[in-house]
């Protein structure tokens, strides 16, 4: 079975009113800074460690990976917030190499002539976002934003999704995800969601077996998908 339509007949198309962007992967190319800025933190305080943990948190918000390096690497101090701020603080001065992912833009001016709602939701935190919001004008696309400082629990806990839902007042299987991790396919699944998974960061296997509904290269290739099955239903 082919990874790019494996699942493509559990999406209700004639349903989709809204589609979803997660923001780090899909929106911004930015995994490989927050990598980045880890590990300058970890190297600035010393900390002993192996190099598979930035790889194993990509997709995570901050807090949950230097909740890990606190418990299994650190003695005593620093703290996680010490280390939170200063990762923080580095990728704030990184994010100037930061750019869009190759054809976001054209796919959100694509999607304001295809669906009801844009929306953005996502687990970092609301400063971060708002930096690439700002640099990239994009605030206005969106219908609503969801970060990390918005909800209790974050990716892959449906939360943010379900919070998503209820602010545009929609049914989940309306809202048609994209995400690019394996934390946020959860995180929409078990929300409801249809989901697309674009390859950005993560590889086809990861994100098959996440439980993406349709695995895609890029935003050329789900747009093709969704013109095609709304072509289909006008002809049916």
């Amino acid at each position: 079975m082919g990874f790019t339509d494996y699942n493509l007949n559990a999406i209700e198309f004639k349903k989709l009113r809204t589609c979803v962007f997660d923001y780090d992967g899909v929106i911004i190319d930015s995994e490989y800074i927050h990598s980045e800025a880890k590990k300058i933190t970890l190297d600035y305080l010393k900390i002993t460690y192996n190099h598979d943990i930035l790889e194993k948190f990509k997709g995570y918000p901050d807090n949950a990976f230097f909740e890990y390096v606190k418990k299994y690497l650190v003695n005593g101090n620093p703290s996680i917030e010490s280390m939170v701020y200063l990762k923080n603080s580095l990728y704030k001065v990184l994010f100037k190499k930061i750019g869009l992912v190759e054809g976001v833009l054209d796919f959100i001016n694509w999607s304001k002539n295809h669906f009801n709602y844009i929306a953005l939701v996502s687990s970092a935190n609301k400063q971060d976002i708002n930096l690439g919001l700002e640099k990239f004008e994009l605030a206005s696309c969106f219908n609503t934003i969801i970060s990390g400082n918005d909800t209790i629990k974050c990716k892959p806990n449906p939360e943010p999704y379900i919070l998503m839902t209820q602010q545009l007042n929609i049914s989940p299987e309306e809202a048609l995800v994209i995400e690019d991790s394996p934390s946020g396919v959860l995180a929409a699944k078990n929300a409801g969601c249809p989901v697309f998974a674009i390859t950005t960061s993560f590889s086809k296997e990861e994100l098959f077996k996440a439980g993406a509904d349709f695995i895609v290269n890029n935003f050329d290739e789900i747009k093709k998908t969704i013109s095609n099955e709304q072509f289909k239903l006008t002809q049916s």
